[in-house]
């Protein structure tokens, strides 16, 4: 897997931080070995960035990560000097990791956004843990002969635990047009717990279709909420973003000097006594949440 790293770079997954994609009976790992993310889509060297996948199997990717990118507040900008191309990040370092995949996949950034425009958008709020944004997609040829509407579709992108209750469905067969399935909610949370525990940050990604004619401009996080269940699950995306080595260090001197350390994260408690375990501060591996504190 592949994930861009706060402190530079890029690896290979188990040598740094890493993004994993988990869909329903799949796991996949995009692979590259440089910070430069994939070139264009159908130039001769994208496929390779995507690994071992297949041209359906690459295909069935992007249409998978379009969330990914679009729901997405962050940017990876290029620029080029000397004939070197570099790349700066500007946002969330979690946010930039999924562009970073969707790039490697061999999405093209822009022909996306002007394809599936955004209408409408809920920001990310720490209170409800998620953040949606709407787009419109299908031909617009129909629209404008005023013969039909484009589609609205929404991605939600977010804590799994907050995102899950609202899903009755899932993408089956790694087809976004196919019909989904229903919802197998065991599934979802045994791959959560999986991915958690080996201090995963892990995210879900949901998709929906609107009703025709929703007013757009009353949507917001309780708008969303009050919903009930109208999802469905695409994928959970998974990054480890490891402790830095002089974290580690500082905390070996803190304790040598007899000074107890705790960490307060607003990670998943899997995910928090991984990384615990990590910087040698998981003891015996209690965790409280935020609820069993209140």
């Amino acid at each position: 897997g592949v994930g861009y790293a706060p402190k530079g770079g890029f690896s290979i997954q188990g040598q740094g931080q890493t993004s994993r994609l988990a869909t329903v009976g799949n796991s996949s790992e995009v692979a590259a070995g440089d910070n430069a993310p994939a070139p264009a889509a159908g130039s001769r060297s994208a496929a390779p960035a995507a690994g071992s996948c297949s041209a359906a199997e690459l295909r069935e990717l992007q249409a998978l990560l379009e969330g990914a990118m679009l729901c997405n507040d962050s940017v990876l900008a290029s620029s080029s000097e000397g004939g070197k191309a570099t790349y700066t990040p500007l946002g969330a370092p979690t946010e930039v990791a999924l562009l970073t995949v969707c790039l490697k996949a061999g999405i093209d950034q822009k022909q996306l956004k002007l394809a599936k425009p955004r209408v409408a958008s809920v920001p990310f709020e720490s209170e409800h843990k998620f953040m949606a944004t709407v787009h419109e997609e299908g031909p617009p040829v129909a629209a404008a002969a005023g013969t039909a509407s484009r589609k609205h579709i929404i991605f939600v992108k977010g804590a799994p635990d907050r995102l899950m209750p609202l899903c009755k469905s899932q993408v089956a067969s790694n087809d976004v047009s196919a019909p989904h399935a229903t919802l197998d909610l065991a599934i979802w949370q045994e791959q959560q717990a999986a991915l958690s525990s080996k201090g995963l940050r892990v995210l879900a990604l949901c998709r929906a279709e609107l009703p025709d004619g929703e007013d757009l401009s009353a949507l917001n996080p309780a708008a969303i909420l009050s919903r009930g269940k109208f999802l469905s699950m695409v994928m959970l995306l998974a990054i480890l973003d490891p402790p830095r080595e002089e974290a580690i260090t500082a905390i070996q001197v803190a304790h040598s000097a007899g000074i107890q350390v705790k960490m307060i994260t607003g990670d998943h408690a899997l995910t928090a006594l991984a990384i615990g375990g990590m910087l040698g501060i998981a003891g015996k591996g209690q965790v409280f949440t935020g609820p069993e504190i209140d």
